[in-house]
């Protein structure tokens, strides 16, 4: 029995474009949400420039909680409710675990784990922008999986620790703002 199944997104030149405003609105999933959501960041997203299509046709949409990867750069992320809706294409796949495999410690896994970052860079021969297949993904060897209850607490850990790493980063950019505030209001 596989550990988890492979979705891959939708090749964007495949989705027909609708002129009625009667068909949905998809925003399109980037590598920034990505990111967001890797660093557990639930802030309203900035929808101005966000890209967007406005189709009839069936897309694969990302819904909280998926685990997402990233087909070019390998990152991995669980999407957060800011996201959820969102239209998934070629360039992500989702990754469902099965029933012995918790998502947010197959994150960690993927993201982290020095044997599963050691085969994605020999299946990529030494080649910077290699694209990252549903079969190399669904033949990754996870190592030995512990308890279903040690990953949910070890799954928890890394998410805990990525949103405090984030919100560690937030304070310092804050306090740097209010440094150069008073700074600037010396020399005015």
């Amino acid at each position: 029995m596989k550990d988890f199944i492979v979705e891959s997104g939708i090749p964007q030149f495949r989705i027909r474009v609708s002129e009625s405003d009667e068909s949905p609105v998809y925003y399109y999933y980037t590598q920034d949400m990505l990111q967001r959501d890797l660093e557990l960041d639930d802030t309203e997203e900035n929808l101005k420039e966000a890209r967007q299509i406005r189709t009839n046709d069936s897309v694969m949409v990302v819904h909280t909680g998926d685990l997402i990867v990233n087909s070019i750069t390998g990152d991995a992320a669980i999407v957060q409710p800011v996201h959820n809706g969102f239209m998934l294409t070629k360039n992500f796949y989702r990754i469902v675990p099965n029933s012995n495999l918790d998502s947010a410690y197959l994150l960690y896994l993927l993201n982290e784990d020095h044997m599963i970052e050691k085969e994605m860079r020999r299946k990529s021969n030494g080649i910077n922008s290699h694209l990252i297949s549903v079969r190399e993904l669904e033949n990754l060897r996870l190592p030995k999986l512990p308890s279903l209850e040690e990953q949910k607490i070890i799954g928890d850990l890394y998410l805990n620790l990525k949103k405090l790493t984030r919100l560690k980063k937030k304070n310092s950019e804050r306090k740097e703002k209010v440094v150069l505030a008073q700074l600037k209001k010396l020399y005015d």
